[in-house]
């Protein structure tokens, strides 16, 4: 048995659901049978509209941390280790990586040597979701009658940003900045906020929104069976 879309029925969905938040947390509130069965469709039309709604299954981490604080060892005696390097001595690989986030640090008016000294809240946006190089193909769709396996695609990271600190929103102006230097602070962070929502399950998370999403879409259409496999 073969597959048929209504285009009309998913261009409205898309639309509603991206104007309250583009997210599978809507799917209770909304009627989202956008496929029908009749006899005349194709698997082709279903393969193209589920990579249309992977955009629609992401997951967003809103993630804050204040710098310096959170990116060091607080029981770091800086001292020693700045002689250390003063000397000529070799430091090891982590003592180079600490010895760089003090220059970084003092570069931008943040000497660590003080026992006060200012900080700055980093607001990062993180999404997860199947990047478009990941979409599937013919391959990885296989209807038979009633059922549906789909051969999901790897999730990733679709989105990163950091907060501007020079935008209106930007609520902690404890440290005056110039661009340059806030640049190589955002650049020093965010491969470790990276570090930090992966480690935390962020890949997984819009693993599971992207099969709950799916599932009920396609439940709600009257498939009697979907599967996923990875």
């Amino acid at each position: 048995m073969k597959i048929k879309i209504k285009l009309t029925t998913i261009i409205a969905v898309i639309l509603i659901l991206t104007a309250v938040a583009a997210a599978a947390f809507y799917l209770q509130k909304f009627d989202l049978r956008i496929f029908t069965k009749e006899k005349s469709s194709s698997s082709e039309i279903i393969l193209t509209h589920i990579n249309e709604i992977y955009n629609l299954s992401s997951v967003e981490y809103v993630y804050k941390t204040v710098f310096p604080f959170d990116f060091y060892n607080k029981d770091m005696d800086w001292y020693s280790l700045l002689k250390k390097r003063s000397r000529g001595e070799p430091l090891t690989e982590e003592e180079q990586k600490q010895t760089d986030f003090y220059d970084l640090c003092r570069e931008t008016g943040i000497p660590l040597d003080r026992s006060n000294y200012r900080f700055v809240v980093i607001t990062s946006l993180i999404k997860a979701g199947v990047p478009s190089v990941n979409l599937i193909g013919k391959d990885d769709l296989m209807i038979e009658g009633s059922s549906i396996t789909i051969k999901l695609p790897p999730t990733g990271i679709t989105e990163f940003i950091i907060e501007d600190n020079s935008s209106n929103d930007y609520h902690y102006p404890d440290l005056p900045m110039d661009p340059l230097h806030w640049k190589k602070i955002t650049d020093f962070v965010k491969p470790e906020i990276k570090k930090r929502v992966l480690k935390a399950g962020i890949l997984k998370e819009a693993e599971a929104r992207l099969e709950d999403f799916l599932s009920s879409l396609l439940h709600e259409s009257g498939f009697e069976s979907v599967e996923f496999i990875r």
